[in-house]
């Protein structure tokens, strides 16, 4: 299994420090993508991201992706909490591609060319979290996924960096549709089985 992960981030015009922040942990066959993005902007929002990359550095390499979630969300009780996506993705028995994905709040995800059926779920972490909404799966060839908060445009056009490497692919979409307004991150991960 081949990984291949790139992100870029930049904070909301006005400010140096940045809500949004990105967790990769690549062991073996295994990848772990978490995008965070911390409620509000500037060294607050900072430091509540900066708690949660904390929570994810200490999760066991085995743990599930329901436990990694619980883990996030218990670090942020007590502050002003974030959305985030995350992405757990193993080899399966049969070398394909096996997933969990969750996303609590409005970081979204999108896969290329097979499909991330994402369900988000309602709710802040640290603050209020239902039971999140784990989809689980195979990608049976290669596959992109692009993960991006909601300083990125919705009418993200994904299709224009087929075939561009993670860290060009990243900036590129960036650059073309940021919000301004908003901290702004996006995250590409190529997954070869």
């Amino acid at each position: 299994m081949k990984f291949t992960v790139a992100h870029a981030s930049l904070p909301k015009i006005g400010y140096t420090a940045n809500g949004d922040a990105v967790f990769v942990r690549q062991e073996g066959s295994r990848l772990l993508l978490v995008v965070i993005d911390a409620l509000g902007h500037g060294p607050a929002a900072a430091a509540v991201s900066t708690d949660a990359i904390v929570a994810l550095r200490a999760v066991p390499q085995s743990a599930g992706l329901d436990n990694v979630v619980e883990r996030v969300h218990a670090q942020l009780r007590g502050g002003r909490g974030a959305a985030a996506l995350f992405l757990l993705v193993d080899e399966a028995p049969d070398k394909t591609a096996s997933f969990e994905a969750c996303s609590v709040g409005n970081v979204e995800a999108r896969g290329r060319p097979h499909k991330l059926p994402l369900i988000l779920t309602p709710g802040v972490l640290g603050l209020r979290l239902r039971s999140p909404r784990i989809i689980r799966g195979t990608f049976a060839g290669a596959t992109r996924i692009v993960a991006y908060t909601d300083g990125i445009s919705g009418r993200i056009d994904i299709p224009s960096v087929d075939g561009v490497a993670p860290a060009l692919a990243s900036s590129t979409l960036l650059q073309r549709h940021r919000r301004e307004h908003d901290d702004a991150t996006v995250a590409v991960a190529d997954i070869e089985p």
